[in-house]
């Protein structure tokens, strides 16, 4: 009874490893003959013959994908035998694996008859490779290759499984496998499956050995390869035909010539372009002319491009576009470099998108390493009928032109990038002329500005590289009239005067690059370079031009920036003028250390000059660097720089009747603004200013003065500096009730529906930050008896704060007012204002020296009614 227990419990483990167990037919002439050998526990043995049947033969051939059994012969032994893993076996023929079948169990029958049976199933199995000489997809036959059945499959363990590749390669005598593609490469067609599993079994010559049908498992792409002797070909030439040229043939990433004349026809066929049409063996290898013509070509709407666009390939005069599937940044490499178009930029995941899917699709899944000369000659699945849902686009950077402006020489500047390719902005940075921030400037390691120490247009020629000064050579090897003309041109400076150098100080470093320039140069960066003079460190160079060049302000200490070249005047853009380049021409102008905050400006001036650039060791603007204007320069929108240094303030007393007693009031950027009571509470503030206008000290307030005041007032000053008086404007605080919309207040009091405007609308909304008006009404009824603001202004004023007001009763109703930026939108962070600026008020002392005191302004709203000094 134990024994048959016993017996039972082999005979069910031997059943639930058989799908574990796996046989093989060796030493035949196909895969589908030979002896039986049964791969169990890791380990080959045979099968012994013992109760052999014609039923057992068909479970054989079934077990090994090789149809039905067709005979067998036993065949002598080699002697010993390694291992004998089942005897006595006995099949009913629907077993549909020899495991199944019953038997004794693994290694328990004893087999010695010195034969094996060796067996042939009906299957005449033949392997290879559908694409290319030793590259392509795994596809078989069972009838010997007169017709094919299927491919072998790639998922579940391809590309994991060493042993496959390998083995499948040396028997198709291909050398060991060299690549196992990532893409889909091969269409997979409508037929039988097949998988395979070779690894750990060693011994295997034929693919089919290893070879499993998993009927339940899904397929989606076929097992592809590329063994070690497939020839990867391309032409190299011109790329307005891409089927002619030298060929080539990659070993690892370099190409090598090919010479092999007699397959001129094979190789046109490998690289998709026609039949040979002319081949001639040259020196440099095999120059090979095919009867296609391919090129590579890019279309925006419909329309050819220049380095940027849809990819299309136009052959023999007919163009089909190349599918973005799997489409990555070195295919669009392999198109720039072709087409001459630099690099590409566009990131990865950048395709044109089509509506429905493309059934003329020339190029699938294309795949290149990027050393091909064309994208023609990259890995891609060509067959007829492709499907794609969107279209490959490229953007190179010869599409895109780049500059460096508005700085002297070519490795500084505001970075301005004309994008040539409409619709594809985002360019590893957003690139939208629509935002309007701040353009980004960008400094180069290798950017060098030339200048004079000296007067204006002479002196000792420097070079500052980032923040190292240097000195030009002075040698008389490469100082000579050529070079310093260039440099007087690019300082702005007219022609060379005279030409002559300086010894160096100990400290002094002498520039190490010497340059040969000739009189048409406009700037000593573009000449060429020389070697060096053997006197290299000897002498400093130093020029004397024959231009003249001032930069003051249009109106003494303050008004647009005038620079002078030679007689001939013109304003500098306000956009790239900084407070360090105002506070440098105050102070070199004798106009003050300060620079204060404009209220209005005159009638511009014409701009002829973008920018000034000046050295860390430059503290007067005239022997700055200027960069000149370009009419097509739309940055600039017609507005020159203006500045009001804190030395053009002046102070008198109103009325006129008395020279030291009345009213105060300043001169502030061109207007006579009353200054507060408020402001001249402190003792030492009133004796300054009668010091500063020539009246001794201050004695008593004049309690009978001016009551009122209208517009710009100045309620605080600061004595409390050695240089300038600076004045602090106040502006009335103009608000509405909620966000862009409500009633309006000036100073926290409603205003009066008393002549109000359109055009007051549009002020409040601007000076708000809440873009246009869309209307106002008037509903609210005011209180009875509460005074509110009554508001008048007039043309010339941009501000409500500017306006006339005046507190009274209403009569009518309370102004409410609705802007644009009213409608709800994504909320955004708003930027700073910059605080108001501190202005600053000059007087000079009618028969002493000019004492100097800082002022801090604010501009305030003087009601009616309210009294100043």
């Amino acid at each position: 009874m134990m024994l048959l227990l016993f017996l039972f419990l082999l005979l069910c483990t031997a059943i639930a490893k058989a799908d574990e167990d796996r046989l093989i037919l060796i030493d035949g002439s196909n895969p589908c003959e030979g002896i039986i050998q049964l791969y169990h526990d890791n380990k080959l043995g045979y099968i012994g013959d013992k109760h052999w049947s014609e039923k057992t033969e068909d479970v054989v051939c079934k077990s090994t994908q090789c149809g039905k059994g067709n005979g067998s012969t036993q065949e002598p032994a080699m002697r010993p035998l390694d291992k004998v893993w089942l005897n006595e076996v006995k099949c009913k023929g629907d077993e549909s694996h020899l495991g199944e079948c019953t038997h004794p169990g693994f290694g328990i029958s004893q087999f010695d008859t010195g034969t094996l049976r060796k067996i042939q199933c009906s299957n005449k199995i033949k392997i290879s490779l559908d694409g290319y000489a030793c590259a392509g997809a795994v596809k078989y036959s069972t009838d010997a290759g007169e017709t094919y059945s299927g491919y072998f499959c790639k998922d579940n363990g391809w590309d994991k499984d060493k042993d496959a590749p390998n083995i499948l390669c040396k028997s198709l005598k291909c050398g060991p496998a060299k690549e196992i593609p990532k893409k889909p490469w091969i269409t997979l067609k409508k037929s039988e499956k097949m998988w395979a599993d070779c690894s750990g079994i060693k011994g295997l010559t034929n693919l089919w050995q290893c070879a499993t049908a998993k009927k339940d498992s899904a397929c989606l792409n076929p097992a592809t390869v590329i063994c070690s002797d497939h020839e990867i070909l391309q032409l190299s030439g011109d790329a307005s035909n891409v089927c002619s040229g030298l060929l080539r043939q990659r070993n690892g990433t370099v190409w090598t010539s090919v010479r092999d004349i007699k397959r001129s026809t094979e190789w046109c066929e490998r690289m998709n372009c026609g039949k040979s049409a002319h081949s001639n063996l040259a020196d440099d290898g095999l120059q090979l002319n095919c009867t296609d013509n391919v090129r590579v070509v890019l279309m925006d709407k419909g329309e050819p491009s220049h380095c940027y666009g849809e990819v299309y390939i136009e052959r023999n005069n007919y163009s089909q576009p190349v599918c973005a599937s799997l489409w990555s940044h070195k295919e669009a490499e392999v198109v720039c470099k072709e087409l001459r178009c630099g690099s590409s930029v566009l990131g990865n995941d950048k395709k044109s998108s089509r509506g429905g899917d493309m059934d003329d699709v020339i190029m699938h899944n294309v795949e290149c390493s990027g050393t091909e000369s064309s994208l023609w000659h990259c890995r891609a699945q060509r067959d007829q009928n492709l499907r794609c849902s969107s279209k490959a686009y490229v953007v190179c950077s010869e599409s895109m032109e780049v500059k460096l402006k508005d700085t002297p020489g070519t490795c500084a500047g505001r970075l301005e990038i004309n994008n040539r390719s409409p619709g594809y902005s985002d360019i590893t940075g957003r690139l939208d002329s629509n935002v309007n921030k701040e353009a980004v400037g960008i400094t180069c390691k290798g950017h060098a500005m030339i200048f004079l120490d000296g007067h204006s247009c002479s002196g000792k020629v420097g070079i500052k590289n980032l923040q190292q000064k240097y000195w030009l050579s002075g040698s008389n090897v490469t100082w000579n009239k050529e070079t310093a003309n260039t440099v007087c041109q690019e300082m702005h400076c007219g022609g060379v005067l005279n030409v002559n150098n300086t010894l160096p100080r100990r400290e002094e470093k002498v520039w190490d690059k010497f340059y040969n320039c000739s009189r048409n140069e406009t700037s000593l960066f573009n000449c060429g370079e020389t070697q060096n003079p053997k006197d290299l460190n000897f002498t400093i160079a130093t020029v004397k031009c024959s231009g003249e060049k001032t930069i003051n302000l249009s109106e003494g200490c303050l008004g647009y920036v005038n620079v002078c070249l030679n007689g001939e005047c013109g304003g500098v853009c306000a956009n790239p003028w900084t407070d360090e380049d105002s506070r440098m021409l105050c102070t070199s102008q004798n106009c003050g250390e300060h620079v204060l905050k404009h209220m209005t400006k005159t009638k511009p001036m014409k701009v002829k000059f973008k920018s000034v650039h000046c050295t860390e060791m430059t503290h007067n603007l005239n022997k700055c660097n200027l960069v000149s204007f370009d009419d097509n320069d739309k940055t600039c929108n017609n507005d020159p720089a203006y500045v009001v240094c804190s030395g053009s303030v002046k102070a008198r007393f109103t009325p006129s009747r008395e020279k030291c007693s009345g009213g105060l009031e300043v001169n502030y950027d061109k207007q006579w603004l009353p200054v507060c009571k408020d402001a001249l509470k402190d003792n030492k503030t009133r004796h300054t200013i009668c010091r500063e206008l020539d009246c001794g000290q201050a004695a008593a307030e004049i309690k009978d003065g001016p009551k009122t005041a209208k517009g710009h007032v100045l309620s605080e000053i600061d004595d409390s500096g050695d240089d300038s008086k600076a004045l602090k404007q106040y502006e009335p605080k103009v608000n509405l009730s909620t966000q862009c919309a409500g009633e309006v207040t000036v100073n926290d009091l409603e205003v009066c529906n008393t002549n109000w405007e359109d055009r007051y609308s549009r002020l409040v909304c601007q000076e708000l930050s809440c873009s246009n008006a869309i209307g106002f009404s008037a509903v609210k009824e005011p209180i009875k008896n509460k005074e509110y603001f009554h508001v008048n202004c007039e043309e010339n004023h941009y501000q409500i704060g500017q306006c006339k007001r005046v507190k009274g009763k209403c009569e009518k109703t309370l102004v409410s007012v609705f802007c644009v930026g009213y409608v709800p939108k994504p909320e955004k962070t708003a930027a700073h204002s910059p605080p108001p600026v501190g202005i600053i008020l000059g007087v000079g002392l009618l028969l002493v020296l000019v004492i100097i005191i800082v002022v801090i302004i604010r501009i305030c709203i003087v009601n009616k009614g309210k009294n100043i000094s």
